[in-house]
């Protein structure tokens, strides 16, 4: 008995640049989906909260000695 054929990519290429390969979409906002509600209220309605060290926060209280600038 012959052995079978393990895998090939023939025309593989071709196929994908035929309606071009495409980078993935970038969007303003990620989705909060599936995010624990308090972070995403914090993440929705304080975004200054969001660009300090995430040794700033310990739970959910927040150290604002760390967040002064």
């Amino acid at each position: 008995m012959a052995k079978s054929k393990n895998h090939t990519t023939h025309n593989q290429s071709r196929k994908a640049h035929r309606n071009g390969i495409k980078k993935p979409r970038c969007f303003r906002y990620e989705s909060l989906m599936g995010v624990c509600s308090k972070c995403a209220l914090a993440k929705k309605y304080f975004p200054k909260l969001n660009s300090f060290p995430k040794h700033a926060f310990t739970g959910h209280k927040v150290n604002y000695k760390m967040l002064t600038v």
